[in-house]
């Protein structure tokens, strides 16, 4: 009788360690990832073993057709996603909630001139306010326009070859509630289309400009 009470509370005691170093590490985890000194590419690491945008449905787009944000999926090009938040009918919201920013991990790398083309509206707060624009060594971006989407262009020349594409909203917001997964967030840019592409932009560039806008047809 002793020796069975013996055992089944060495048992419990067992799982109750076993819970205790499973939150620990949750714990650990949580504070590395959002910790101000870890580095956006190791906050990733992990965050691809936790969401869909690292492992995503593969939709058949090509590359020249970018990555429409309204699909359930992602092209195979696109190796992964962050700092965006649920798929809605006419593509996502950024999410900069903890300072994230939006990053795209292409499969194939990008090296010398490179067109950057997306279709977007910017939130209250981001309206008339610049979105910085990072690939590989080359740094450049937009200002977004009246609320409403528009496809903004951007001209990049990376001396490095690259994966990742980066992009800063200024000022993203304000928070708003998301009734659908019932927590706040922080919305930048409403992102349709996205489109990165080995050429120059094909358009004409205003005075001064290396960027360009122009309305889209379609809107939220």
């Amino acid at each position: 009788m002793v020796q069975g009470q013996c055992i089944c509370y060495m048992s419990k005691a067992l799982r109750l360690l076993g819970i205790a170093g499973l939150l620990g590490g949750y714990a650990i985890l949580a504070h590395l990832c959002n910790h101000p000194n870890t580095s956006q590419e190791y906050s990733d690491y992990f965050i691809r073993k936790a969401t869909v945008y690292w492992r995503p449905v593969q939709t058949g787009d090509a590359l020249e057709d970018g990555i429409s944000l309204s699909k359930n999926g992602l092209p195979k090009f696109v190796r992964a996603v962050s700092g965006v938040g649920r798929q809605e009918r006419w593509g996502r919201w950024s999410e900069h909630s903890g300072g994230k920013n939006i990053n795209i991990e292409y499969r194939q790398g990008y090296l010398g001139k490179v067109c950057l083309t997306l279709t977007a509206m910017p939130s209250p707060n981001q309206i008339g306010q610049s979105v910085q624009v990072i690939l590989g060594d080359s740094k450049s971006g937009f200002t977004t326009n009246s609320r409403g989407l528009r496809s903004y262009s951007v001209n990049l020349d990376t001396k490095i070859t690259a994966t990742r594409l980066t992009m800063i909203p200024e000022s993203p917001g304000p928070i708003e509630w998301d009734q659908a997964i019932k927590r706040t967030r922080i919305p930048g840019l409403a992102l349709k289309k996205i489109i990165l592409v080995n050429k120059r932009c094909n358009y004409a560039n205003p005075a001064g400009g290396g960027n360009a806008s122009h309305s889209a047809q379609s809107a939220i």
